[in-house]
């Protein structure tokens, strides 16, 4: 039991370290592509991680990819 566990863990962290990565590019996605103030879009980016679904990210996404 206690491998399964540990085991449990091992996946979450790495989901976790995986979930990191991602936000981190849709941060660096959302700074460079738009030309709003830097106040704004940091207000974009945690709106995005705290309310998250898949459909809005790509709903911000697309709204920003349309600025360029």
């Amino acid at each position: 039991m206690a491998q399964l566990n540990d085991e449990h863990l091992e996946v979450i962290s790495r989901n976790k370290a995986r979930r990191y990565e991602q936000l981190k590019k849709e941060r660096e996605d959302v700074f460079n592509s738009s030309n709003l103030d830097p106040d704004t879009k940091n207000k974009m980016i945690e709106f995005a991680k705290n309310n998250s679904t898949h459909k809005l990210r790509e709903v911000i996404k697309d709204f920003f990819s349309d600025k360029r």
